[in-house]
């Protein structure tokens, strides 16, 4: 060692070096809380929860309506691609008929800072 009388004497330039890691790695735990918390925001939720009055995603499901209703007159199926999820956004009350059903909802997204260019 250097001939400090205490053995567990650190270089100096080894504490720097440490605590610029530590403050590294704090930095770091921080901007993992915040993009967990943003993704939190986006996760899909119960359409139970969803405000009112308030437009929002929805993941709509289509409702599987009686046998006869997916039969035409010559009994050949009906188009039945409307019981296909998709996305819808809108406020809740008015987003979908009586053929389907929200079951999931997610704030929108923030609008851009700026315009694309």
């Amino acid at each position: 060692m250097s001939g400090h009388p205490n053995d567990k004497y650190i270089p100096n330039e080894y504490v720097h070096r440490a605590l610029a890691a530590e403050q590294y790695l704090a930095a770091a735990k921080a901007k993992i809380a915040e993009l967990e918390a943003q993704l939190a925001e986006r996760e899909w939720r119960p359409i139970e929860s969803v405000p009112k009055n308030t437009d929002v995603l929805m993941w709509v499901r289509g409702a599987l309506p009686d046998e006869q209703w997916l039969m035409e007159a010559d009994d050949e199926p009906i188009d039945t691609s409307y019981i296909t999820p998709r996305i819808v956004m809108g406020k809740h009350q008015c987003a979908y008929s009586g053929l389907c059903t929200a079951v999931l909802w997610q704030p929108l997204p923030h609008p851009p800072k700026e315009a694309p260019k």
